[in-house]
């Protein structure tokens, strides 16, 4: 049976194989599909984001989990039509928490709703 996938969430740690190597053949198939990868901490090798969308970090919090898998679907793909005109960050640096608060117009959240993100009061 086949349903469509419209995101992935995925663990880095999944036992007898890497979250990396799934997350790579799925981009293989399908490049276009966001996936979040969930991790235990962000001391990761190098290559480990060229194939994932965003990373969450276990500790944060399932709404912070529930705030990234919104805005892979939401915000990302708008965000990409703009992307060519500006520089990106490398695909391999993850934000600080100061780099997510900071307001910018071109932020997908203000300060206020990361604030709700980071302490669990954020309502959908």
């Amino acid at each position: 049976m086949s349903r469509p996938v419209d995101a992935v969430v995925l663990e880095y740690y999944l036992g007898l194989m890497d979250g990396v190597a799934v997350a790579d053949e799925i981009k293989h198939v399908r490049p276009e599909l966001p996936i979040v990868m969930l991790v235990d901490h962000l001391d990761l090798p190098a290559d480990t984001l060229k194939s994932i969308d965003a990373l969450v970090v276990k500790s944060d919090g399932i709404h912070f989990l529930l705030a990234t898998v919104h805005f892979v679907l939401k915000v990302k793909p708008f965000q990409s039509h703009a992307a060519a005109a500006v520089p990106a960050r490398p695909r391999n640096t993850v934000p600080s928490l100061t780099d997510l608060t900071a307001f910018n117009h071109d932020a997908p959240f203000s300060p206020k709703v990361w604030r709700n993100i980071r302490n669990g009061t954020l309502q959908f």
